[in-house]
């Protein structure tokens, strides 16, 4: 059985994640979810079972979604977990730094559930450093931006454009 940790303060928020997930298909005997509303009682609930994802949003109480990445990835239990942010915030510096730290996809609210559902099979399958939303625009070339020589460093995050259906929605 898969599980799944959703880690977000608002309880509609986790609510929608739980009812997008429920039916996944692909998780063979299914999926358990588990829900913390911040992240300290994700930090208390991660050494209590063994989880496939963590689902976090980047503001939380006490503890955000960065340093519970930060912990996670520092843990010998959990360092593999798959990690998916998901945040108001969609600035490209947000994005590269829950990357930077460990998160293997970013998902900028709101997001179409088809686009959760894609960056979850993805992570879960083992494709991991997805991105799937918009990166912004392009930025010149220059020191940091230049394509790089030859270099034995391994490639950085792949880029998934954002399907046509994760753009706004109409209600």
């Amino acid at each position: 059985m898969t599980c799944i940790l959703i880690v977000e303060d608002s309880a509609a928020m986790r609510s929608h994640l739980r009812a997008s997930l429920a039916d996944l298909p692909g998780l063979g005997e299914g999926v358990e979810i588990i829900e913390a509303a911040s992240g300290f009682e994700a930090l208390r609930l991660l050494p209590r079972n063994r989880y496939d994802l963590v689902i976090a949003d980047v503001n939380l109480p006490n503890i955000d979604g960065i340093e519970l990445i930060r912990f996670v990835r520092q843990s010998a239990q959990n360092r593999d977990v798959g990690l998916i942010i998901v945040s108001n915030r969609s600035s490209v510096r947000d994005r590269e730094r829950a990357l930077a730290v460990g998160a293997d996809a970013f998902l900028a609210k709101p997001f179409a559930i088809e686009v959760l559902r894609d960056a979850v099979s993805r992570v879960l399958s083992g494709e991991r450093r997805v991105r799937r939303s918009d990166p912004g625009p392009p930025r010149p070339p220059g020191p940091s931006t230049a394509p790089p020589g030859p270099s034995t460093a391994p490639p950085g995050p792949s880029t998934v454009p954002p399907s046509p259906s994760s753009g706004p929605r109409n209600a």
